[in-house]
């Protein structure tokens, strides 16, 4: 019975440090590279480049107008905040921020809910190594692949220290 009981307290141990964790975020420079977040329900990946930008976006709520992916053009930076210049992109707005060390865009809606009492990544409530992995909907995390192949192969993004 001991062995059980110990392996038990050993579980909740490693769930609740999993879980737990509020998170630090800190606005952080813009950086180029491939920023991604898939839910399952949506998926955005978009490519910053030398002022250049690629973006791809796919929701299950379809319209009847969906443009040619992926969309580009130029971008601008103005301290922490990037604006995409199309006519077609609805979320234009991007804030760049680090979450716990890792590199990540928000769009206006996420921070709106991060500085409310309840917080939006307060506590990691769907676990630091899933938003790490594949961000919120919100929030898009670096990937570790080439824009591409984040979108049409679709998967779960590395953890690694490269992308922080």
């Amino acid at each position: 019975m001991k062995a059980p009981l110990f392996m038990m307290f050993a579980w909740a141990m490693t769930c609740s440090s999993l879980v737990a964790a509020t998170p630090m975020v800190v606005d952080a420079k813009p950086k180029d590279g491939v920023f991604v977040t898939n839910t399952g329900y949506m998926m955005t990946v978009l490519e910053l480049k030398d002022g250049k930008f690629r973006y791809w976006f796919k929701s299950d709520a379809r319209s009847l107008s969906e443009p040619k992916y992926p969309l580009s053009g130029d971008y601008t930076v103005s301290g922490n905040r990037i604006t995409l210049k199309h006519e077609q992109i609805s979320q234009k707005q991007w804030t760049v921020r680090k979450v716990d060390g890792f590199l990540t865009l928000w769009r206006p809606d996420a921070i709106k809910m991060q500085d409310s009492p309840k917080g939006y990544l307060n506590k990691y409530s769907f676990g630091i190594r899933n938003f790490q992995r594949c961000g919120t909907g919100s929030i898009l995390v670096l990937s570790d692949r080439p824009a591409e192949v984040a979108w049409e192969k679709p998967r779960y993004v590395e953890v690694s220290e490269e992308r922080r």
